[in-house]
């Protein structure tokens, strides 16, 4: 099913990352993924994005397939956008 504008999707950084074979591991829109022992995280320019196993929420679906998500769990919103591809190997509904 696809996801719509405010959808709830939990984001599997774990799998994204292994779903990557380059090191260091980085999105088709350049957020690094970094991996210490169990924990995975997205990274943005401006800090951690998202923490493996957070809930997001779709902020908007793009033309080019591309969701940009919203993950409210921190002290401050952060956005990140992920491929279609992206979208399909790392979220759940």
């Amino acid at each position: 099913m696809p996801l719509k504008t405010g959808d709830p999707a939990t984001i599997s950084v774990q799998a994204l990352y292994n779903s990557i074979t380059d090191r260091p591991a980085k999105t088709a829109r350049g957020h690094e993924i970094t991996h210490k022992g169990n924990y995975f995280d997205l990274h943005s320019k401006l800090g951690v994005a998202c923490m493996d196993g957070e809930t997001c929420f779709v902020e908007s679906v793009n033309d080019d397939g591309s969701v940009t998500f919203r993950n409210s769990s921190g002290d401050d919103d952060t956005m990140f956008t992920l491929t279609a591809a992206e979208v399909a190997t790392a979220t759940f509904a």
